[in-house]
């Protein structure tokens, strides 16, 4: 039986080794993930070998070899016999699944929270007497299911989810990392709160089925999904882009024609069974929330609006408030600045009203002229 240590330090093998498998994944220098090394006193050498090679098949990269992990990872040699028939066990378990995870999110949950567990048995009805945990290790994972109560988020949605809230911005700052951390954000806490929840209800909203079976094609201005058309654990139709996402898909950024076929995706996510191609249409760019007054708006290198933040106890979005007073200033050289009329010459779109800042980071909304007359 672990103790509480070697629990803690697992947690943090696991923890570690995620994190730097996307490294070695795209053949970044691991050097520095003698991290996990150190946690070898607490736990053994094959249990470390074996957690490193688990979280690879998690996030479906290229399992690193015996030798990988010790050279790269500076992690000792473990018993290789031990450890290969280990593999065998899992890789029959993926066998038996006939998939592989996919693109339909990072399905590499560690520890599913009781939570979780009762989100997984409702959504799947195929579970019988496992556990929801059990269930996922064995099966689930394999097939893409969802492990978590909240949907996983796609990359419009993360994105679209931090512009919402500026406490995000604020917290997490711009990026690619933030909009990871935002995903995060959502799937552990967001999701249960109803000011989080409701911005992002309607998402699934911008999908819209746009092939089914192999001798269609779709022309997709966004994010090009490609899933099975009948569920696993009932046989009943999928009909929707949700339900779709909670089994493995894959995904292909496009713009132009493509084929909704294993060839044109690279793989397939459901073997022997028909496939569909839903299409996420990329968002429209349009400014966002960045600051109530007083705080800090980033926006590295564009317009920043500061305008009215309700009328009558009713939130303005943008284009709302710019139909009302507003100045606007660029950030060119500086990446925040503070909400408030010392900022934008003295200016005043709401006396005695709340205000609000909007960043328009492309400057697609306003020339320069507009925004030197609103001065």
């Amino acid at each position: 039986m672990s103790t509480p240590k070697n629990v803690m330090e697992e947690a943090k093998v696991r923890e570690l080794s995620l994190k730097h498998l996307s490294g070695y994944d795209s053949k970044e220098s691991l050097a520095k993930h003698g991290e996990v090394g150190a946690t070898v006193s607490a736990m053994g050498k094959d249990e470390i070998h074996r957690s490193i090679r688990d979280q690879a098949r998690m996030l479906d990269i290229k399992v690193p070899t015996f030798e990988e992990i010790k050279s790269k990872m500076s992690i000792p040699s473990a018993d290789e016999e031990s450890a290969a028939n280990a593999d065998k066990d899992v890789d029959s378990l993926l066998k038996s699944a006939q998939a592989t995870s996919g693109d339909s999110g990072d399905r590499a949950v560690i520890d599913m929270t009781d939570a979780d567990q009762a989100c997984y048995a409702s959504r799947y009805g195929d579970i019988g007497n496992k556990t929801g945990k059990e269930h996922f290790k064995l099966v689930g994972n394999a097939q893409g299911r969802l492990g978590t109560c909240a949907r996983n988020l796609t990359g419009f949605e993360a994105e679209q989810y931090l512009k919402s809230f500026p406490e995000l911005q604020q917290k997490f700052g711009e990026g690619p990392s933030a909009v990871k951390q935002a995903r995060r954000h959502y799937t552990e806490t967001g999701y249960q709160q109803a000011k989080f929840q409701e911005k992002m209800k309607d998402t699934t909203k911008n999908a819209w089925l746009c092939g089914v079976g192999a001798r269609q094609s779709c022309k997709c201005h966004g994010t090009l999904w490609y899933g099975p058309t009948v569920a696993l654990d009932d046989k009943k139709p999928i009909s929707t882009w949700e339900a779709m996402r909670n089994w493995k898909t894959m995904t292909k950024q496009s713009d132009e024609w493509m084929s909704c076929t294993d060839a044109e995706f690279g793989g397939d996510p459901a073997p022997e069974q028909d496939k569909q191609c839903w299409c996420e249409d990329k968002p429209a760019v349009k400014p966002y929330p960045c600051a109530d007054e007083m705080e800090e708006c980033a926006c590295d290198g564009g317009w920043v609006v500061y305008a009215q933040k309700e009328d009558d106890g009713k939130a303005l979005d943008f284009f709302d408030a710019a139909k009302k007073s507003m100045a606007v200033i660029g950030l060119k050289g500086k990446k925040t600045v503070q909400c408030s009329g010392a900022f934008f010459d003295g200016a005043d779109p709401s006396p005695d009203g709340k205000k609000q800042c909007f960043c328009d980071k492309t400057k697609g909304f306003f020339d320069q002229n507009f925004v030197t007359a609103t001065r």
